[in-house]
């Protein structure tokens, strides 16, 4: 009787020691899109419909009339901004090391049935420097567009949600930064601006409408 319980134990033993065991791998449940609308997915939303931070320009001519004159018959007519309209934004971009300032005296001449007519006009050139060219974007219609901030989401101000519908509402502001030198002659470089965005929840998430 002891030598078939032995041989019961043996065999059980030998059982166990064949079985392995293989552990299940467990899977993650997904998570479920939050039902509240951060600050910070409102404003990574908002830059990426509008594209923030935006570079933003100004426009500056590559020359200026400084006066003309008409020698003859007929009559001179002058077009565009006058270089004493521009005087002051000028010098500041030159003290910048920006630009540099030359005159030229240009002359035009025609024939009529009264005689010769000659015009001339005294202007002023505006040629970038290898500083000013640092924020040089391209060029349009004689002038220069140059860099002078980046346009950029400040902070999200505050978020109102609405259960009901779905929807909410953020609070922002967006403000300038990354001032260029040419930017610094601006007194409005320092606005702020208070926006809003709406938004509407989906089944994956939030969306900026």
């Amino acid at each position: 009787m002891k030598y078939i319980l032995y041989l019961l134990v043996a065999a059980l033993l030998s059982a166990c020691s064949d079985y392995s065991y293989t552990p299940t791998a467990k899977t993650e449940t997904p998570k479920e899109p939050s039902r509240t609308l951060t600050r910070e997915a409102a404003k990574a939303a908002i830059m990426a419909k509008y594209h923030y931070p935006l570079r933003m320009y100004n426009e500056v001519g590559k020359s200026y009339l400084i006066s003309s004159n008409t020698n003859g018959f007929g009559v001179t007519v002058d077009l565009g901004t006058k270089y004493e309209d521009v005087k002051g934004m000028l010098d500041f971009f030159q003290a910048k090391g920006l630009i540099t300032l030359k005159e030229e005296t240009r002359t035009d001449s025609g024939q009529t049935a009264y005689g010769t007519t000659v015009r001339t006009w005294n202007i002023m050139n505006v040629i970038l420097t290898l500083e000013g060219e640092k924020y040089h974007l391209n060029d349009s219609n004689g002038m220069y567009r140059v860099v002078v901030w980046q346009r950029n989401i400040l902070a999200v101000t505050g978020i109102v949600e609405n259960d009901q519908i779905l929807q909410a509402a953020a609070e922002y502001t967006v403000g300038n930064d990354m001032i260029t030198p040419f930017g610094e002659y601006y007194d409005y470089k320092g606005k702020v601006e208070a926006l809003s965005q709406q938004f509407v929840r989906f089944d994956d998430g939030w969306r900026a409408r």
